[in-house]
């Protein structure tokens, strides 16, 4: 009987690392006070803390007005003059939240960090206004917008492309089709006629024509979000009869270069370069005015692709 012993594998040794030492009698760097900072903190916690430095900033506050003590905020798709609520709007710019915010600090011995809006789109008054609004009727619309400081006149541009020119603040557009998106925006002109870049985009859909019945719908292709070599977008089918509509089927051309990659709340399939997306079984039946929407994840880049969907219901 012969037997083997097995010994385990020799391994190559570690190279050796670096060399590494604490030297306690260097000089050492203090660390700086203020990076224990806060923001927004009240007067009484700032005293308990002995805070040394506090920060007015961020977020909806580069769109700040101190003239006004307001901002120029709401959500993504729409901006609204919100004041501050200050004991005294009367005696502004004085009293303002940021003179306020200052006072604050020095009474706790407390450094400010304030930011200073740089945007040039903030708020011109403290009327709670949109940044501009709209009057829509089945074949027109109506925009007003507030006045802006030197400016000569404006220039009113549906989906790209000058309608209208005006010295006032409210401008109609007529000749519209009925339940038609379009998206609109406006430039101020100096005494030259230089514009200025235009104002954030406002997409309306003119009002639909009931005296006409019938089945009918639309689509719109919204790019939502992207990155590198990809990008989401959302395909909103709307119903714009006056029946209802048991299911929907909406159709899209990609550009040279784009693949579908993945789909949801729809069913899609690709045939070349158009893509045909069927409703998902729980979005549908649409009731007239209704809306589904499908979302859908694409390679490519979307730079200069212009969709135009075309949808049915049945």
């Amino acid at each position: 009987m012969s037997g083997m012993i097995v010994g385990a594998p020799t391994g190559s040794a570690a190279a050796a690392g670096p060399d590494l030492r604490v030297d306690i009698a260097a000089d050492r760097l203090p660390i700086s006070e203020d990076i224990y900072g806060m923001n927004f903190a009240s007067e009484e916690m700032a005293a308990d803390l002995r805070l040394p430095v506090q920060r007015w900033g961020g977020n909806h506050t580069t769109r700040y007005n101190f003239r006004y003590d307001n901002t120029d905020r709401a959500s993504d798709w729409y901006f609204e003059n919100i004041d501050e609520p200050g004991p005294a709007p009367s005696t502004l710019p004085d009293g303002s939240t940021t003179d306020r915010a200052h006072e604050q600090n020095v009474r706790t011995g407390t450094k400010t960090l304030l930011s200073v809006p740089l945007l040039g789109w903030g708020a011109k008054g403290r009327d709670e206004a949109c940044g501009f609004s709209v009057d829509v009727t089945t074949t027109g619309l109506t925009l007003s917008w507030p006045a802006v400081a030197g400016a000569a006149d404006y220039t009113v541009e549906r989906d790209g492309t000058a309608t209208g020119r005006t010295a006032g603040t409210t401008l109609s557009v007529t000749g519209l089709t009925a339940d038609t998106a379009c998206t609109s925006t406006v430039r101020a002109n100096n005494a030259a006629g230089d514009p200025s870049p235009p104002s954030r985009a406002l997409s309306v859909r003119t009002k639909r024509d009931d005296s006409q019945p019938g089945t009918g719908c639309d689509a719109v292709v919204r790019v939502v979000d992207k990155w590198p070599g990809a990008f989401r977008l959302d395909l909103t089918v709307r119903n714009t009869g006056t029946e209802p509509g048991t299911a929907w089927t909406a159709t899209l051309t990609l550009a040279a270069g784009m693949s579908v990659g993945q789909t949801w709340n729809g069913q899609a399939t690709t045939t070349g370069t158009k893509v045909t997306v069927k409703n998902a079984p729980w979005n549908d039946p649409l009731i007239p005015t209704a809306t589904a929407t499908a979302g859908m994840s694409v390679n490519g880049d979307p730079a200069g692709w212009n969709p135009t969907p075309t949808c049915s219901l049945s």
